[in-house]
């Protein structure tokens, strides 16, 4: 039997030539230690935003929702707020990673990179996060090439990515 697949999203903010990086923190039931990008499933009676804004607009509904509901919880910040302060340059998806079918639990997770022109104030949540900052590509890849970063493929290639050219 095929187990079902779940939609979920993960934020990757950008902000001139540095990224936004978080290592979950150490005693989650999933990917414990790992570094990750803020973000989560969409919920089976996830509610589509009632905010039109060009950006938005051109993606799923329910995935944005989502994108705009998890970044409120694990970082407090508003991306809609952004949206209407003008400060989100440009909003892309970057690739969409699909958990292999022996897992138990699985996940098609949409990858949207999200550039400001200014960095937001934001609280993370704690409960999630033992880490969270803004560094470059260079030192992510400093990180994960001195062997001190935990991350599922999908995450390494997005920093790989972007240590090459965050403008993508």
């Amino acid at each position: 039997m095929k187990n079902k697949i779940i939609d979920a999203v993960s934020l990757i903010l950008v902000h001139k030539n540095e990224i936004f990086a978080m290592r979950r923190q150490n005693y989650l039931r999933a990917f414990p230690g790992y570094w990750a990008f803020p973000g989560g499933k969409v919920d089976a009676d996830e509610k589509e935003l009632d905010f039109h804004y060009e950006l938005f607009d051109q993606f799923d509904k329910k995935l944005m929702s989502a994108l705009v509901r998890e970044t409120q919880e694990e970082l407090n910040l508003d991306l809609i707020e952004q949206a209407q302060h003008e400060n989100i340059e440009s909003i892309h998806q970057l690739g969409l990673a699909i958990t292999p079918d022996f897992n138990p639990y699985r996940y098609a997770t949409y990858f949207f990179k999200v550039t400001l022109k200014e960095k937001p104030k934001m609280h993370v949540d704690e409960n999630e996060a033992a880490f969270a900052d803004w560094l470059t590509g260079d030192k992510l890849m400093e990180i994960y090439n001195n062997g001190q970063m935990l991350a599922v493929p999908p995450v390494i290639k997005t920093y790989q990515r972007l240590a090459a050219d965050t403008s993508i």
